[in-house]
């Protein structure tokens, strides 16, 4: 059984440790936040390993993490996923700004370690038959592609501040599926809040 480290206790990551528990295929074997008491209290629910260090987490070997910390922190929690030679899953977005990605990317192609980002939208079945549709021609060609979407509650400020604000916190999403669903890359963005 596959062993899954969850690096980021917020919302997200809460929510990836339920997952990961309910799968019945894996095991939750740590856990990671550098708030040491949260991930006591869900070590403590959930017999996973508690640390506030990344390293201490990578050490324990697991076969697979999630990264669900900061986006700010995503560099360099990458950069320890990659000396350590585990594949992982981060959460979007992948950074705060388009070189800092880059350099992400660049890092874990080269290592050639099997990583991904969590651009889970591509799995919702509307959006999988909308892209089935669009490649085989079957609703036209493609002029343009507009997303409308509500949410939960505004960020707060000090979320904005580590994770790169509400666009591309939300926007990521849309942005990943306009590419996506038309099979192309874009030639002009406009965006309004």
């Amino acid at each position: 059984m596959p062993r899954i480290g969850v690096i980021g206790l917020g919302a997200v990551g809460k929510m990836h440790v339920a997952n990961v528990m309910a799968h019945g295929e894996a095991e939750l074997s740590a856990i990671c936040d550098p708030r040491l008491e949260a991930v006591k209290a869900i070590s403590k629910k959930t017999g996973a390993r508690a640390t506030s260090h990344v390293v201490e987490l990578l050490d324990t070997q697991p076969d697979a993490v999630i990264i669900s910390s900061s986006t700010s922190s995503h560099g360099e929690v990458v950069g320890e996923c990659v000396t350590a030679g585990v594949p992982f899953l981060c959460e979007k977005p992948l950074a705060q700004d388009v070189r800092a990605a880059a350099d992400i990317v660049a890092s874990v192609r080269a290592s050639g370690l099997v990583a991904a980002t969590a651009l889970n939208r591509r799995f919702h079945p509307q959006y999988a038959a909308l892209r089935d549709a669009a490649l085989a021609g079957e609703i036209g060609q493609c002029e343009l592609l507009c997303f409308t979407s509500r949410s939960t509650a505004p960020p707060t400020v000090e979320f904005s501040r580590t994770s790169g604000g509400l666009f591309a916190e939300k926007g990521s999403h849309f942005f990943d599926l306009a590419r996506w669903i038309s099979g192309e890359e874009p030639e002009e963005l406009t965006a309004m809040g």
